[in-house]
């Protein structure tokens, strides 16, 4: 094991140690014999201890020169790194949708970086920036790892609004910076305000899987009530109030009469105990065909009656 002594001597000695530290080379001189002697009083210490007690004492007085350059941060930086605690282990828990490597220029990994310039508080205000993370917590092991736990915020539904398609969280916030398509499976909200509006709306028709697991789209009209657009191609329209009654009514049609279907083009319950509908383009064909071969033509009859 060498002793301190001659490794304090050797850094002093090192080029990069003046490039970091450019005071005279009076100063220098006399920072180099009084680290020395000092360092040769030190007893030998084993494992990273030894290095903490070599970096004290030279990490001194190198940092006393690079003061007067100017440079101090990267000082300090480059003498913590070069005697081992510059950070080489980190491990990440609770990452999902964060890239590592986001992680990595949060922390200012990118670069070498000693342990000693990251600040628990402050590397964690910078993960929580990123898109994804609601909360962070860092610890800083010597001497040369950090363990990063993230709490990432929950998808909740895709907004589209225009030509836009955005991820929001549950309060309704768009994650900034999320591709849509990264996240399945999300119910597709449609239409402004939609996503202030969507919690309580949510959790009425939770009550109804026959009727969610059908949903395509949940399109909010006007800002006061909400169309579904059924995977089928059948739009329903429900009422701004007694939503709930409506939804009753939808299920029962759905679970007895499989209207999501049939030849319906949209359903609607704006009116409280009633369902209009309407048909399809190929079923209102089909009907005008089976009336005329029965000698009425629905065409014209309902233009006489227009007319």
């Amino acid at each position: 094991m060498l002793t301190i002594g001659t490794l304090a001597t050797r850094f002093m000695r090192s080029p990069r140690i003046h490039m970091l530290a450019p005071a005279s080379t009076a100063t220098q001189r006399k920072l180099l014999r009084n680290t020395t002697k000092l360092a040769e009083k030190c007893q030998r210490l084993p494992g990273w201890a030894d290095k903490l007690a070599i970096l004290t004492i030279v990490g001194a007085a190198a940092l006393y020169g690079s003061v007067q350059g100017g440079q101090f941060d990267a000082a300090a930086n480059h003498v913590a790194v070069e005697f081992g605690f510059g950070v080489t282990q980190i491990d990440i828990a609770g990452q999902v949708y964060t890239d590592p490597r986001e992680v990595y220029g949060a922390l200012g990994l990118n670069e070498p970086r000693s342990v000693f310039t990251l600040k628990n508080g402050e590397a964690e205000a910078a993960l929580v920036s990123l898109p994804w993370v609601e909360s962070a917590r860092v610890r800083i092991g010597f001497p040369d790892s950090v363990e990063v736990e993230l709490t990432e915020r929950q998808a909740y539904a895709a907004w589209q609004f225009g030509e836009t398609v955005s991820v929001i969280d549950q309060s309704g916030e768009p994650i900034v910076g999320v591709d849509a398509s990264r996240v399945n499976a999300l119910p597709l909200l449609v239409g402004e305000g939609a996503p202030a509006a969507a919690g309580e709306f949510f959790e009425l028709i939770a009550n109804y899987p026959e009727i969610t697991d059908r949903v395509r789209a949940y399109m909010l009209v006007g800002g006061r009530r909400w169309d579904l657009n059924i995977d089928s191609g059948v739009v329903v329209s429900l009422p701004e109030t007694n939503t709930a009654k409506a939804l009753d009514q939808l299920a029962t049609l759905e679970t007895e009469r499989s209207v999501f279907d049939r030849d319906i083009a949209s359903i609607d319950l704006r009116i409280q105990g009633q369902a209009v509908f309407a048909l399809t383009e190929n079923a209102m064909t089909a009907r005008s065909t089976k009336f005329k071969e029965i000698g009425i033509d629905i065409m014209r009859e309902e233009k006489a009656e227009n007319g």
